[in-house]
């Protein structure tokens, strides 16, 4: 079942794949940038909506190489 995918991962790991700071996503989810939803009390974000996002700083499509790195990013956070 190596093949399933998160659908939802932390702002932490959002922030990473994303290259920026927790804060710098928390002002885009404030400025409905970037969508997410809470879950209890966890703010987690859609990996399309991190793959979708179309921030004047990055240049999208990702790349082949940056969906893997979210994929297997997504996969070692719901492991730890």
């Amino acid at each position: 079942m190596s093949d399933v995918q998160p659908i939802l991962v932390s702002k932490k790991v959002a922030a990473k794949l994303l290259g920026i700071s927790t804060g710098t996503l928390d002002r885009l989810i404030r400025q409905k940038q970037i969508p997410a939803v809470r879950i209890g009390s966890r703010v987690l974000v859609r990996r399309e909506d991190i793959e979708n996002f179309e921030g004047e700083r990055f240049y999208w499509p990702l790349p082949r190489e940056v969906k893997q790195q979210v994929a297997l990013a997504a996969d070692s956070a719901i492991v730890n």
